[in-house]
């Protein structure tokens, strides 16, 4: 998938442990050693007081708190299972993530290059220039990064999308430039994949493997159609972690993951839902049995999901009198950014928008069908069985095609 539709930032849900982690911990291979708690000394450049809150993965409690007195601060504590968590700065709602585990961690903040988002009183910022000693889990991190050439290829990215920008309205160019894009992602991927593959084979049992495999699965999703989110992809390397690796809130997301991708395997009767249609009033999945049911995840903040809308159009106009369907499910959050995309495109099909357990979580019904990457497209049989899952609008038309040829 494009970088139009890639999220921010990756929100992971909190998973806490309450057994014999305690007075326990590991490094970043597995190994076990005894542990008091956290003691995080943090200096930060660019902002001199004010408050950092240490928040869970998702956001949405806060775990620790400090002031902020002449750049520096200083938290102290138990976490129990290692985990990265988002921490935020007030005033000026910055943000940036860091590894916590039981051990002695210094963390340098540097506000230089943050990518500041939102208006009004929706502004924050993303710091990516975080230094992390003292966290074993941290330094496999870095490692990896370093030999992965991740700084060079996010340089290149960023430039290229700066280059979008500036062709902007050109349709030939636009395209162009994505295509480069697409092209330096999928080398950047492919180093990282090759990595980790090589990490987890030597440390089954570490918890940087398990998280290093879980961001990277994560974010595959937004960039391509690949064999590698597929869930035998996935299931095999699950397989492959052992011991500590498999207590970790990493390893119960990707297990989670399997298991949503494990239903809309073909031949799988698809998860069904209820949500509401435009007018408030309520629309069942399983209503539309005994029609071939296209479902279209998108979102009108989603670039080729919106591209791909006309395509659709013709799809629908020539089989909806062939027992052919299309149910298109949004993820946006804000109900009327949802209404004015359906008044621009109006489309001829059933529509209704996505439900969201809190602000940070992803969508719903869009995440138990196993995907967190748009546009996302899932055929259905006449009972309502999968017949093939997509991100790719031409694997999907082709099957569609060979179905009422």
């Amino acid at each position: 998938m494009h970088l139009e539709c890639m999220a921010l930032k990756q929100i992971l849900p909190l998973l806490v442990l309450t057994f014999s982690w305690a007075l326990t911990s590991t490094n970043a291979n597995g190994q076990q050693f005894k542990r008091e708690g956290y003691l995080i000394s943090g200096a930060i450049k660019g902002i001199d007081s004010g408050r950092v809150r240490m928040l869970s993965a998702n956001g949405s409690s806060i775990l620790d708190s400090a002031l902020i007195v002449r750049g520096k601060f200083s938290m102290q504590g138990k976490i129990g299972m290692p985990e990265r968590l988002l921490f935020n700065i007030s005033p000026g709602n910055w943000n940036f993530r860091a590894f916590v585990e039981d051990t002695s961690i210094k963390l340098f903040v540097d506000t230089t290059g943050a990518q500041h988002q939102g208006k009004g009183t929706n502004k924050w910022a993303l710091i990516w220039e975080i230094e992390e000693t003292g966290s074993a889990i941290a330094d496999v991190y870095t490692q990896y990064k370093k030999e992965t050439n991740q700084k060079y290829y996010v340089s290149i990215i960023s430039s290229l999308r700066e280059k979008l920008k500036a062709v902007k309205g050109n349709t030939d160019a636009e395209a162009k430039v994505t295509r480069e894009m697409d092209s330096v992602n999928n080398l950047l991927l492919a180093s990282q994949k090759a990595w980790i593959e090589s990490y987890i084979h030597q440390y089954p049992s570490s918890i940087a493997g398990v998280y290093l495999f879980n961001e990277y699965f994560q974010t595959y999703q937004y960039y391509q159609p690949s064999p590698d989110i597929s869930f035998s992809y996935l299931d095999s390397i699950l397989n492959r972690f052992s011991e500590v690796a498999t207590t970790s809130v990493y390893y119960k997301e990707l297990s989670d993951k399997a298991n949503n991708l494990r239903s809309i395997q073909p031949g799988n009767l698809a998860p069904d839902f209820t949500l509401l249609q435009r007018d408030k009033s309520k629309f069942t999945l399983s209503s539309t049995r005994g029609k071939y049911t296209l479902i279209d995840f998108w979102a009108s903040w989603c670039v080729p999901c919106r591209r791909a809308i006309p395509l659709w159009k013709e799809v629908y106009d020539k089989y909806n009198n062939k027992e052919f369907t299309i149910v298109g499910v949004s993820s946006d959050r804000r109900w009327n950014d949802w209404i004015n995309a359906l008044k621009k495109e109006q489309m001829p099909w059933v529509q209704v928008i996505d439900e969201f357990p809190n602000e940070s979580d992803p969508a719903l019904v869009t995440k138990s069908f196993g995907t967190n990457g748009l546009p996302f497209y899932v055929l259905l049989d006449k009972e309502g069985k999968v017949i093939v899952s997509s991100n790719d609008k031409d694997v999907v038309k082709e099957k569609i095609e060979e179905i009422f040829q």
